[in-house]
């Protein structure tokens, strides 16, 4: 009888062991862990979030600035150079439709995992190939970059910077390449990033 009364006990511990091995994280809670690790993060490196795009579109060294559509948050280094357009103004070209932009960078790191050592491609022969196809603010436009391999989040400081432009930035999953999402739905830190325009030969720098 002993026996008899011991089994119940041992099923009901087996399926409570089951239910929690078979409870995952839900793509809300992804997204609500990723956050906490953006925002220690960012207080672990000083970072200064700015709400409001700077207007001169000059950063000090620990300011970024959080675009509200895409949560990506970024500072810009550098400009870049700019073009001369045909009345004689200079000014920072964004890249054409379709055009390929060429990226270096450097310290990459992923926020949420330590364990990953950060990597560069700025020794590379090869740097990443990019093909602008628009700001990534919609569903579609993002997958479109990820469908082709490409890291939707480094077009968008182009708004702000042209051929030759150095940007720091915080890239979400949700923004990056889909392999960010696969290996654990991790935002990614770039401490470098450069851009070079396929077609700045061709224009009178």
């Amino acid at each position: 009888m002993k026996k008899r009364g011991f089994i119940p006990f041992i099923l009901i511990a087996i399926i409570i062991t089951a239910a929690s091995c078979n409870k995952t994280t839900t793509y809300v809670e992804w997204l609500r862990q990723e956050q906490t690790a953006i925002d220690k993060f960012i207080a672990d490196s000083g970072i200064v979030v700015l709400n409001e795009f700077p207007a001169d579109t000059i950063f000090k060294p620990k300011e970024f600035y959080k675009d509200p559509q895409t949560g990506i948050y970024y500072n810009i280094v550098s400009r870049g150079v700019k073009t001369k357009a045909e009345n004689g103004n200079l000014y920072y070209r964004k890249p054409e439709m379709y055009e390929e932009i060429y990226i270096r960078f450097s310290g990459r790191k992923y926020i949420k995992d330590n364990s990953i050592p950060l990597v560069n491609n700025l020794d590379s022969p090869y740097p990443e190939i990019m093909q602008f196809f628009g700001r990534p603010v919609s569903n579609d436009i993002t997958q479109y970059y990820q469908n082709q391999s490409m890291c939707p989040g480094w077009i968008l400081p182009l708004d702000a910077v042209g051929h030759l432009g150095v940007v720091k930035i915080i890239v979400p999953f949700t923004q990056g390449f889909t392999y960010d999402v696969n290996s654990g739905y991790n935002p990614i830190y770039y401490n470098y990033l450069e851009y070079r325009f396929q077609h700045h030969n061709d224009r009178n720098y």
